[in-house]
């Protein structure tokens, strides 16, 4: 059993943006993902840097991509995944793109050149509340 009195707020915090993720992960409805260049040919998934990742938390300790906590995603694959999950796409020369999942599709919140220390504090405000 969890003394949640001897917990640190961080500690806290951590523990409930967990919980928050596994209940969501488990009840919540959920929506077709495809990263936007799901059906991208080839040689434009091989000739540009490809990746996503669903994020669950953020780890404030860190300053570049390590810091966005989370399940990397297949840019080839579609995911069925939870309403209201953060995901952070990098997209060849367009750098990387932040979107909410929501009913209606991809919402989309922060296109920036790289993960930057600033990007981190804004998604990590925004979303999961730190």
């Amino acid at each position: 059993m969890i003394n949640f009195k001897r917990l640190t707020g961080s500690q806290l915090k951590k523990i409930f943006h967990k919980a928050q993720t596994e209940l969501n992960n488990k009840t919540a409805d959920k929506m077709l993902y495809p990263h936007d260049c799901y059906s991208s040919p080839s040689y434009h998934l091989k000739g540009y840097r490809h990746w996503a990742k669903k994020i669950d938390s953020v780890d404030m300790s860190k300053t570049d991509e390590s810091a966005l906590e989370g399940e990397f995603l297949n840019v080839s694959t579609e995911y069925e995944l939870p309403l209201n999950s953060v995901i952070i796409e990098a997209r060849g020369q367009n750098g990387v793109i932040v979107y909410i999942l929501e009913n209606n599709g991809k919402s989309f919140f922060s296109r920036d050149n790289k993960v930057t220390a600033q990007l981190i504090k804004r998604i990590a405000r925004l979303f999961f509340l730190i």
